[in-house]
């Protein structure tokens, strides 16, 4: 079994919960893994596709801070192979979230791309 699987279980329940449809889960590709792809409609109708990253631990509160660029940047390719085999998607507006799991509570916080300059080539 996979080690973060009961984290992504719970981010997986706690967004279900909040309306969120979970499209795929560990969605591969040779960059990296994108644990959650889940996607919600706004109150205009929009649909906007979230890329969740899920960080858990028993012992560590601010297990977001493991997300660094270097994660960014293979998350980032790993969407874009995901909207060249969808491309439904391509045209979305698409989140980035950060899930940070400790003690069976879930604590989401959007990731911003911006705060890694050496991403600006990888921009979609």
């Amino acid at each position: 079994m996979k080690k973060g699987k009961p984290y992504e279980d719970s981010v997986a329940s706690f967004l279900t919960s909040k309306g969120v449809k979970i499209l795929k889960r560990n969605y591969r590709s040779r960059f990296g893994e994108i644990d959650l792809l889940g996607c919600y409609k706004t109150k205009k109708g929009e649909e906007v596709l979230l890329i969740v990253e899920v960080k858990g631990s028993s012992k560590n509160k601010n297990n977001l801070e493991r997300i660094d660029c270097r994660k960014l940047k293979r998350l980032l390719l790993t969407v874009k192979k995901f909207l060249a085999e969808n491309p439904h998607w391509g045209n979305k507006q698409i989140v980035f979230l950060g899930a940070d799991v400790f003690s069976k509570k879930v604590n989401l916080q959007k990731l911003f791309l911006e705060d890694c300059p050496q991403l600006g080539k990888f921009f979609l």
